[in-house]
């Protein structure tokens, strides 16, 4: 029995892996870009609900990683990160399936920063477009921050640029952190730590392709 061209291409999908470009964005204009390529479940992208509902569940086991990473401040008012609201778009069913992330740095879930940029994050997707090469075909459905939606209730996320291992506040500004020579991505305090967190970790060191990071001013 020959396949149908929706089983086709996502057999196609599965093999080549789903291409993510995460725009990381904290205050002064810091920012970081980083890339990385992860297999997708095979029908995942066949149905926008289906792949809603994956993609919010991927960003949680994600959201470690690159909270971890460097210590940004709130977007809004400069004070310390915990919260990190994301703005996700993708491109599926397609040949080759990406999905485009815009990370911002926000200081908590209830404060009145991230109620500005739950009404602003329209707008902040219009201005920075993704490159001419997501364009096509026309993307799907915006997801709207659902990772948050996720969490258990009384949730307090730890300091942006802390050790992913204790996540310890006091690792959050220390100077000497090792990261993970592997990605180049993920900081910790300790070899302790980064042992601990290996289990965790593996899956997102292994995924990523390429990491840039500009400073931004001060």
């Amino acid at each position: 029995m020959e396949q149908s061209s929706l089983e086709t291409l996502s057999s196609t999908m599965s093999g080549l892996g789903l291409k993510v470009t995460i725009w990381m964005h904290g205050r002064n204009e810091r920012r970081s870009e980083i890339t990385i390529r992860i297999p997708m479940p095979p029908g995942v992208g066949e149905s926008t609900p289906g792949m809603h509902e994956w993609t919010a569940r991927f960003m949680l086991d994600i959201a470690d990683d690159l909270k971890h990473t460097r210590g940004f401040r709130c977007e809004g008012c400069g004070e310390p990160s915990r919260e990190t609201f994301w703005n996700v778009i993708h491109w599926t069913p397609v040949p080759e399936p990406a999905m485009v992330v815009w990370s911002f740095a926000l200081c908590a879930a209830s404060s009145p920063c991230m109620q500005l940029m739950r009404a602003r994050d329209v707008r902040v997707m219009v201005l920075q477009q993704p490159p001419p090469h997501f364009m096509s075909p026309p993307p799907a459905p915006l997801l709207l921050n659902a990772p948050l939606e996720l969490r258990p209730k009384g949730f307090v996320g730890a300091l942006s640029g802390s050790c992913a291992g204790c996540r310890e506040d006091e690792t959050a500004g220390a100077t000497e952190m090792n990261k993970c020579a592997a990605c180049g991505l993920t900081r910790y305090c300790r070899v302790s730590c980064q042992r601990a967190d290996w289990p965790r970790h593996k899956k997102m060191c292994k995924a990523v392709q390429d990491v840039k990071k500009a400073k931004g001013r001060r």
